[in-house]
């Protein structure tokens, strides 16, 4: 698996997505909650580019985004890989990466406005 870089789209997704799950208690949610957790909490900034769709599907980019990061996630194992379909589950690890990067945002580590 690559590493997921934080300047990239799928670092951002994959983490956009691991803060969504943290909301819910426990932290377990369907793809459909998930989106609109993400969408409710301003999570991205869904500009027009994001919110067209791939010739190929009828949902907007940034959902598919989501679903590309979380198959990234469950391969790092941020995320738990689940049994049951539609059930989206954040790990112990993935809490961790989340903490972590939440750490460097708040040091300047991150520039969370630098653009991708």
């Amino acid at each position: 698996m690559k590493r997921l870089l934080m300047y990239s789209r799928r670092g951002e997704f994959a983490i956009v997505l691991l803060a969504a799950l943290n909301d819910f208690s426990p932290r377990t949610g369907s793809k459909r909650e998930v989106l609109q957790q993400i969408e409710k909490c301003g999570y991205l900034n869904l500009s027009a580019d994001l919110l067209r769709s791939y010739d190929s599907n009828s949902e907007p980019i940034w959902q598919t985004e989501i679903a590309y990061a979380r198959r990234d996630a469950v391969d790092k194992g941020w995320m738990k890989r689940m049994v049951q379909q539609d059930v989206w589950e954040v790990s112990d690890e993935g809490l961790a990466a989340l903490a972590r990067t939440k750490e460097r945002v708040l040091s300047g580590q991150y520039d969370i406005a630098r653009s991708k």
